[in-house]
């Protein structure tokens, strides 16, 4: 049987509307990254939507830590379906408490018949590379980093500085939005598998604007904590652990094929 590749988009609302509103999606289809207003930083204490108010993207956030993802690897569960499991190391807490688990899956991967699912809105986080994650207080379904809230650590020059889920150094981080600099530091596009490293950044000096105005790990952290405080961050001790459902591979709009 060939393989297929099954794309499921989460419905418009949890970790969709809040990444939007903060920002970290791109909100107009450019090929030029050049331009900084390809990544804008909007207000976000009051993102509306025609589906009423939206929560703050960071109201649910109950730990912010930064880890090593030392392995990956494909499973699959009757009740929680095909999942990435990724596995955490070199623990340091930023906000909240640390995780009591140091493993957590994702929804996305090979099912038992040859068929793949992947999960578009969801973050691939690669083995042999370095993370800040902000982790929800609860059981989750899809992931439990909590609306796509995670932030590639990259050392450069003798910094370890923070980039953005499109590969841009991260330049300031607040309660009202999250700015990026023009240079693309890492593509993540260019490796999609979540099983297999992405390439290290080798060829960029840290004189550039954007890499000695990017913010590092420590402070980028010490931002985002007080950005989670700001709005009312439930900051206490995450959730790793996977929700199952009832059927796993049925949606309101969208039935999955048959095991």
């Amino acid at each position: 049987m060939s393989k297929t590749t099954l794309l499921l988009t989460l419905p418009f609302g949890g970790a969709l509307i809040v990444t939007m509103a903060l920002g970290l999606k791109k909100t107009q289809a450019q090929s030029d990254l050049s331009g900084p207003s390809a990544y804008p930083s909007p207000t976000v204490a009051s993102a509306t939507s025609s589906y009423g108010k939206a929560p703050h993207p960071l109201a649910g956030v109950a730990s912010i830590i930064e880890a090593d993802i030392v392995d990956a690897q494909y499973t699959f569960d009757t009740s929680i379906g095909p999942r990435t499991s990724v596995t955490l190391d070199n623990i340091v807490v930023h906000a909240g408490n640390a995780p009591r688990e140091k493993v957590f899956s994702q929804l996305g991967g090979p099912l038992p018949n040859g068929h793949y699912v992947r999960v578009s809105d969801l973050p691939v986080l690669h083995p042999g590379s370095r993370y800040i994650l902000f982790f929800g207080a609860s059981d989750s379904f899809y992931t439990p980093v909590w609306a796509d809230l995670a932030f590639r650590v990259e050392a450069i020059g003798g910094r370890r500085i923070v980039l953005g889920p499109q590969g841009h150094p991260v330049t300031s981080f607040n309660s009202k939005g999250v700015s990026f600099g023009a240079t693309q530091i890492v593509d993540p596009m260019t490796e999609r598998d979540p099983l297999k490293p992405l390439a290290r950044v080798t060829s960029f000096s840290a004189s550039l604007p954007d890499i000695a105005a990017a913010l590092d790990a420590s402070s980028f952290g010490q931002a985002a904590k007080e950005a989670a405080k700001a709005v009312g961050a439930p900051l206490g001790t995450p959730s790793l652990r996977a929700a199952p459902r009832v059927q796993w591979n049925v949606e309101a709009t969208l039935a999955l094929p048959a095991l």
